[in-house]
């Protein structure tokens, strides 16, 4: 999640563009982008809210799925 955090940083209180946070952090731009998006869709920009810890933000980052079902209907 540190990872993840930088990239936060970097972008939404640094102004950096995606391809130089990539860069910076050895990571594809889409990664960056993927992030960026991931941190918009959970509301989140930087800093991070007081007290959020990792469990958190990953889970934010990457909700449990619903589980699959395969039953289909019978007829």
């Amino acid at each position: 999640m540190r990872r993840i955090k930088e990239v936060l940083r970097l972008y939404f209180e640094q102004n950096r563009s995606r391809r130089l946070i990539a860069e910076t952090i050895g990571a594809s731009p889409t990664t960056i982008g993927e992030y960026i998006i991931r941190a918009q869709a959970a509301g989140l920009s930087y800093p991070l809210p007081d007290g959020m810890d990792d469990d958190e933000l990953e889970r934010l980052f990457y909700p449990p799925q619903p589980p699959v079902t395969n039953k289909r209907a019978c007829f």
